[in-house]
This record gives structure tokens, sequence and C-alpha cells, in this order.
């Protein structure tokens, strides 16, 4: 009955799963993302097995070496092993036990997972230390939204309150930095209605580029560009801007050049981003930004040098790993490029963790993130300063280590349900207690 129920489960998770992109909806529906939270709760489950899985290893350990067993010589090859009852009846009490442990450590890491993955905290604020910045410029808040991913697991009821949260701090602009949704504009369009309301509140406006989901999901990157055209968010397609334009705020009386380059480029992968087109228009004396899905792209954008430098790139589209534990594959895909500041050769690199995510909102060692980037004057050298002001990221910092070794324990538990069997019956043959060369009495 146990199996039958757990099957069933899953064919109802993977149904849900596959069907949800067909439908259109502003709003999600309960049995898609109970179906999202079934497939996300499979690593969660995995996790909890690991987790009393070698509890039970070393427990195996301690007891083995402790009188659980006596052999005696019976004459010639011939021995008989007596196995302790008390040992036997404990095991036997131990695996039921470990059972239903096993089950309240899944339940509370999927309660803990779902609270961050539905988590409405406060936004991450950030500061970006600039060497020689316009002093008019000191303070100038960017907001940044990524990987809202609207569609079947997010409505608008949900974007709305991350929106609400985002305009708290009153960004002079802000960026919608990738995988705004999964599937096409006609279907999950009216979900990011709230983002469309808030066009005219950051004093320089919004600006948009292509995630590699605007292209999946039956999307069009193209068809989402003009989409977020025709309700006043600017797409930024391999291009730049002033940021604001220079013939709406001229150069202040002091000198101070109160403008900045902004420049965006199309996904890395799906949507042939091309940096040199992006940045042919930079000003010599601007500070140049530029915003990215990808973190990879800064491995090219790191590259240029001169008027074409970039100072600061913002990016999105890891998650920071999201569900546990994915972290380490997602850091090895992205060049280590995941979560918080790094400096990439020529330019500072800022990745967030997204706002919500994809697919089940399980959270394990990430969080939802919505940013403002406030850029502060600094004399000194910026890649001291951007080392020294890193926001604490322990949490990420403990999930991948944890990833590493979970990755690595499964593998070898996985080895061990194919390798352990002939193993033992090779250790028992050497040692003479074999099939037909011992007897077993339990006392």
């Amino acid at each position: 009955m146990t199996k039958f129920t757990f099957a069933t489960t899953i064919l109802y998770g993977f149904l849900s799963f596959t069907f949800s992109y067909f439908y259109s909806s502003s709003e999600t529906k309960p049995y898609i993302v109970l179906s999202y939270t079934i497939f996300g709760g499979l690593l969660n489950l995995m996790t909890s097995v690991l987790i009393w899985d070698i509890i039970t290893f070393f427990r195996f350990l301690k007891i083995t070496y402790h009188n659980s067993h006596v052999t005696q010589p019976l004459g010639g090859n011939r021995r008989l092993t007596i196995v302790k009852r008390d040992y036997v009846s404990e095991t036997r009490a131990w695996y039921k036990l470990r059972a239903k442990l096993t089950w309240v450590t899944y339940f509370t890491i999927l309660g803990l997972s779902l609270h961050h993955g539905y988590s409405i905290s406060d936004n991450l604020n950030v500061e970006v230390l600039v060497e020689d910045l316009p002093e008019c410029l000191d303070g100038y808040k960017i907001g940044m939204l990524s990987d809202v991913h609207a569609g079947p697991v997010i409505g608008k009821a949900g974007i709305k309150k991350h929106v609400e949260a985002l305009n708290v701090d009153e960004p002079d602009l802000i960026l919608l930095a990738g995988d705004m949704a999964d599937g096409p504009d006609t279907q999950v369009g009216k979900a990011l209605e709230p983002i469309f309301d808030m066009v005219n509140k950051p004093r320089d406006g919004i600006y948009f580029v292509t995630g590699n989901h605007e292209y999946l999901h039956g999307g069009d990157g193209n068809k989402w560009m003009q989409f977020w055209e025709s309700h006043g968010v600017k797409a930024l397609n391999n291009e730049m801007v002033s940021i604001p334009p220079r013939n709406v705020r001229p150069l202040a009386q002091n000198g101070c050049n109160s403008t900045f380059d902004l420049a965006g480029t199309s996904d890395y992968s799906e949507g042939g981003s091309d940096i040199n087109k992006a940045v042919s228009g930079f000003h010599k004396d601007s500070l140049h930004v530029l915003v990215a899905h990808q973190p990879r792209e800064a491995l090219r954008a790191g590259e240029l040098t001169g008027d074409k430098q970039i100072h600061l790139q913002i990016s999105g589209h890891v998650h920071a790993g999201q569900i546990f534990p994915l972290h380490i594959f997602d850091y090895n895909s992205n060049k280590g490029l995941f979560t918080g500041f790094q400096v990439v050769k020529n330019t500072k690199l800022y990745v967030g963790e997204g706002t919500v995510g994809w697919g089940p909102r399980n959270r394990l060692f990430s969080s939802n993130e919505r940013t403002i980037l406030t850029m502060k004057k600094r004399a000194e050298d910026i890649n001291e300063d951007l080392l020294e002001k890193q926001e604490d990221r322990g949490s990420f910092v403990w999930g991948l280590r944890l990833a590493w070794i979970a990755v690595v324990l499964q593998f070898v538990s996985c080895l061990g349900l194919v390798c352990s069997p002939p193993a033992r019956k090779l250790l028992s043959s050497l040692c003479g207690i074999g099939r037909h060369g011992a007897r077993g009495l339990q006392l």
C-alpha cells in the first residue's frame, strides 16, 4: 500500500508538473503548486534519508565492535558464529526508530525550505563602492528583480507583494534582470501586471533584459521584449542608454556628471548576447554598468578595457542553488560565479539569489532576494573595498560545503548498494564464515 501511494504521488506530481505550462492564468493553481512541492520535497527526502544513513553507519561500526557476536572453532575449517539476541533485537528496534526519525527530519527540512521559498523578507541592501564616483551619484539606488518566473508557481498576488516590498526603499531605477516569466506572454503576461503599475514610480525608469527562460516553455524572447516595451518598460537588447538621458538632466553647474551608462545584453545561452555591440555607445568619462541575466557574461565583460571597460555587472540566474544539494551543480556550471560580489578581471560582478526561483518553491541555504544596490563614493581601491564590504552569505557558504559532502556520500552510498553484497561474500569466504563453513545460532 505504501509503495502504491508513493508511486501515485510521484505520477500525480509528474503529470501536473508537465501540463502546468499549458494553462493560461494570472494566478497559480493549488494542484500545480502541490505537484511542484512534491518534486522539491523528493530532494528534501533524499537529504533526510542520507542524514540517518550516516548516523546508522557510525552506529553500526560502534556496536559491531562491541561483542555483537561470538565465533567459536568447531574443528578444521568449521566455526560456530553466535549472534547475541540483544544485538538482533536492538538492531530491529533501531531501524523502526530510524524510519520515524527520517520522516520527522523530512517534514522539518520541508517546512524550513518552504518557509524560505515563500518568504517576503526585507530587501537586501548592498553598497557598491565605486572609485571616483561623481558626488551627485553618491547614494544612487538601483533596485533589482530577477528570476521571478511568473507562471505555474507564482501569480499576480505573489508578485504584487514583492513589488510593494521593493518600492519601500524607493529605488531611483529598477532592473528586471531576466527570467521574469515561464511561458508565452499571452499565457502568463497578466501575472506581471503589478510591475506595470509601478512603471512611473522609479525616477529613472525600469529596464529589462531577457533570461534563458524567456526563450523556454513556449516563450519567445523577442515577443517578451515587445511585451515589456508596450507596457512602458525599456528592453535592452544588446544596447546601452545613459541614465538618465543626458538631454533630460544636463551637467550640474559644478561640472558633476550626473549620468552613467547602462548596457544590457540578451541572454548568454539562448538570446544571442553581443557584449561588444552593447557597449559600443559608452561615453568615455562615465560609470559603465551592465545588466546581464547570466553571471557568465562577466567572463567576456571582464576582458573589456579602456573606454569600453565595464565597472559593474549585475546578474541573477543561479538562485544560489535554491534546492539543496543542487548548489554544487549550479556552482560548477556557472564557473563559480554564484552569489554576492566577485571580481572578474576588470569587472566587478554582483549576483543576486533570485526574487522567487524556478519550479518548486523549496529553498534551503538560499533565500528570496529583492536587491537595492546603492552606489557609494570611495577613493580607495575598489577591489579591496568590495572584498571588505561583502554582505554576510554564511548560509550559502555552509550550503555549498554541505552540498559537496551530500553528493559524495550519496555517490558512495549508491556505490555501496552495488558493491556491498559481493564484498561481504568475499570477506566471509576469506574469514571462513561462508555459507557452508559456519553455523549461526541466536541466543
